[in-house]
């Protein structure tokens, strides 16, 4: 767990928490290490999870694939990252994206459980890793919320200038055709 303290000390989750801090951390939080293969699902759809990843080493995908069998790539993941939180944090709900290795990597598993639930002990450090974890989900939402304004507008825009066509075209059809009548030629 040691030589893994340089990089957690960087990450939004363990902001404010010192480099003294960390190691008890990890033994009050129970957190396991695991290593996958290129290739290899970290998480997949529908799983209900418990735990929270974060990325220490190599790359991994967060996808969504289609009932068509269209695979999108939401986001890539990198060292210091986090995958999972928001279904842990629900976790009778599975999950409706999958995480996959784009590379060999090596993960930090965090139980929701012993995040959420102060030991008996009651670190101060705790606390602030619960403030923090919150800060990321909620920092996600409303970069989700930004992306979803920006595309129900271009939808939005999308929709009015395609209805100001149709009229358009409409009034332009009454317009020739009153000049047609007026003329005597016939529209076919």
């Amino acid at each position: 767990m040691e030589k893994y303290i340089n990089i957690l000390k960087n990450t939004p989750l363990f902001q404010g928490i010192s480099e003294a801090e960390i190691l008890p951390m990890l033994k009050c939080l129970s957190v396991s290490i695991k290593n996958y293969s290129k290739g290899e699902y970290l998480l997949r759809s529908v799983d209900k999870i418990q735990t929270i990843g974060m990325i220490l080493s190599g790359q991994a995908l967060i996808i969504n694939d289609d009932v068509w069998g269209n695979r999108n790539i939401i986001t890539e993941l990198s060292s210091g990252m986090l995958y999972g939180e928001s279904y842990a944090c629900i976790s009778s709900v599975p999950a409706q994206i999958s995480v996959i290795a784009n590379e060999n990597l090596t993960v930090m598993l965090f139980n929701i459980n012993h995040i959420v639930t102060t030991c008996s002990s009651s670190c101060s450090f705790h606390t602030r890793l619960i403030h923090n974890l919150l800060e990321i989900i909620a920092r996600k939402n409303v970069r989700l919320m930004n992306k979803i304004d920006h595309v129900s507008k271009k939808i939005y825009v999308t929709r009015y200038l395609i209805t100001c066509l149709a009229n358009l075209c409409t009034l332009a059809l009454t317009h020739l055709q009153s000049l047609t009548i007026d003329k005597g030629w016939q529209i076919i």
